[in-house]
């Protein structure tokens, strides 16, 4: 042994700031491999998230499939439509159009109860003569008056000759879905 004086810890070859210099270059090389792009975390599961197991399944979670919606509506809309009983009522004004005059319409009515329809409006005639003109659906028969005053007559018509807007649905082949509608 010796008393020469030795360094204190082993040198690399070029000493600390060529340590420093290697750690900057390494660095650059990772910073320039990620092409400056961001590095965005995956998201995984939330600790709220419980996956659960299927039988038979590959072992992961599988989304659910996604109930149509369109469908869900349609059933429900028939359902609706055609129950026993179903009763709805709507005004109306606007015109009656035809081939050699069109007539403003005002107190429109129509009324349908189960298969019971009754329609009423008063129509305007040139110059200025109104008249209200009713038909009805009941029980399977038409009938018919062009003026309060005066008499019911029958008329051979079907349920699917009324104004009722749905007399013609019975299930789910009466309906077309024209698919969903975006608006706003």
């Amino acid at each position: 042994m010796t008393d020469a004086p030795r360094r204190s810890a082993a040198a690399l070859s070029g000493g600390p700031r060529f340590a420093f210099a290697i750690l900057f270059v390494v660095l650059a090389l990772i910073a320039a491999g990620c092409g400056n792009q961001a590095v965005v975390p995956s998201s995984g599961p939330t600790p709220s998230a419980t996956p659960t197991a299927h039988a038979g399944s590959s072992g992961g979670p599988s989304a659910s499939p996604k109930a149509d919606s369109g469908a869900i509506a349609l059933t429900a809309f028939i359902a609706l439509v055609t129950k026993p009983g179903f009763r709805y009522q709507a005004t109306f004004t606007g015109q009656s159009r035809h081939s050699t005059v069109i007539l403003p319409v005002r107190k429109g009515l129509l009324q349908v109860s189960g298969d019971d329809v009754l329609v009423r409006a008063t129509f305007t005639f040139p110059p200025a003569e109104r008249y209200t003109v009713e038909h009805r659906y009941v029980d399977g028969k038409g009938w018919i008056r062009y003026d309060p005053r005066l008499a019911w007559q029958r008329l051979p018509f079907r349920p699917s000759d009324t104004m009722a807007a749905f007399a013609s649905i019975h299930g789910k082949a009466d309906v077309t879905s024209l698919g969903p509608v975006t608006s706003g």
